[in-house]
């Protein structure tokens, strides 16, 4: 019955190919919209994940403002987004009273300095960050390929390390260390090159191949007051950095305000991304709620003119003894057919966007098992929710009356 069933649906379908695609275009719409967008967070969140892993368990950060604003969803605050671009919150004091805590291997300012990294005028994407000695082990994902690193000696003097990307741009294939750049007005001397690693996110990555030291008191003088923009700390091994970090959290809130800075770990990061996709993604769920019930209506209309179109058919299947339940069967499985293959084109259609957003932007979109299973599911939903009616109406029509239908 049942695969007797499904013939006659494709072949009603068949019948009527312009009336069936256009039936379904909500769903179509509404899949295509639902699975693309998933596709494109999953792979957000695998370039974050990647970025992330590559700073380390041990890593974490103190920013200022208040992250906890933007990952607690039941939370009411007046945080100000400003602050976390702000300089004038943490201060050398923070740095010092957070390396004397116990567990803290390292702790270092970091400063951004809005400054263009040029040579000869040709201007690059460096991105500065003025900090102090030994740095680099609260950014593993960067090593030292050529040169040194910033010293003690280096103090206030006009020295850079380079990262990747700008080495290349300004030096193409040369060795940069012992070179010069201007960085503002200033003539600086390269004294080391640093490598990114092989494997970064494709977004959020592009720091390390970008990201630039100079020493600390050297990006003081450049932008002409001490500004803090973030504090790189790095737990000991041997200690849990989810404990230190909370100990960094306590002794914070001895100096500041409720509200003033946070501790970003790892996890804090991962947390934030869900945390913005989710809004996203419940945006477009909404929208795409209201194509698909456009789409099961759409469904539910051109399934009663059906039955209605039908009505002879159906009586003369029930003359030769077809049972209200095989009539129901058959005109349901037609309705959940036809949504299946709206589905299915949605989401055909989502793996060309997918492709596109791949070719064109940096971002590695990925369409899971999960994803092609809910497009699958929520079109057999829509079919089953929206076919029923019809299937109800065509089971209970009466033979006689359907035979004498013209």
């Amino acid at each position: 019955m049942f695969f007797g069933a499904l013939k006659m649906a494709f072949t009603s379908i068949a019948a009527h190919k312009a009336r069936a695609f256009l039936t379904t275009l909500g769903v179509i719409i509404g899949v295509s919209s639902v699975i693309t967008l998933l596709a494109i967070g999953e792979g957000l969140k695998n370039d974050v994940k990647q970025t992330v892993g590559n700073f380390g368990s041990q890593v974490f950060f103190v920013i200022p403002g208040d992250l906890g604003a933007f990952t607690s969803g039941g939370r009411t605050t007046t945080a100000n987004p400003a602050n976390f671009i702000s300089g004038d919150i943490l201060t050398t004091k923070d740095v010092a009273a957070i390396r004397r805590l116990r567990g803290v291997e390292k702790a270092f300012p970091v400063t951004i300095i809005p400054e263009t990294v040029r040579k000869d005028g040709q201007p690059s994407s460096a991105m500065l960050a003025a900090t102090e000695p030994g740095a680099l082990g609260i950014f593993p994902a960067v090593t030292l390929s050529d040169g040194r690193d910033i010293t003690s000696l280096d103090s206030n003097d006009n020295v850079v390390v380079l990262g990747d990307r700008p080495a290349e741009q300004l030096f193409e294939d040369d060795n940069p260390v012992g070179d010069t750049v201007t960085i503002g007005q200033e003539t600086f001397t390269v004294v080391g090159k640093l490598t990114a690693p092989e494997s970064i996110g494709a977004l959020t990555g592009s720091d390390f191949e970008n990201i630039s030291f100079i020493p600390f008191d050297t990006g003081t003088r450049l932008i002409g007051n001490e500004q803090i923009h973030r504090i790189g700390v790095k737990a000991e091994d041997g200690f849990d950095s989810k404990n230190v970090a909370e100990a960094v959290r306590e002794d914070l809130a001895t100096r500041h305000e409720e509200g003033d800075v946070s501790v970003v770990t790892p996890d804090d990061m991962l947390d934030l991304l869900s945390s913005l996709l989710s809004t996203v993604a419940s945006a477009v769920s909404a929208i795409a709620a209201i194509s698909l019930l456009v789409g099961g209506i759409g469904i539910m209309n051109i399934m009663l003119v059906s039955v209605t179109e039908r009505t002879r058919e159906i009586g003369i299947r029930k003359a030769v003894g077809a049972t209200k339940w095989a009539i129901m069967i058959q005109f349901l499985i037609e309705a959940i057919v036809v949504s299946a293959i709206g589905g299915g084109l949605g989401l055909g259609l989502a793996m060309i966007g997918v492709v596109i957003v791949d070719l064109k932007t940096a971002l590695v979109p990925a369409i899971t098992p999960f994803m092609i299973t809910l497009a699958v599911g929520v079109s057999v939903g829509v079919g089953i929710i929206f076919g029923l009616a019809p299937a109800i109406s065509a089971a209970r029509k009466d033979p006689i009356e359907a035979l004498r239908y013209e």
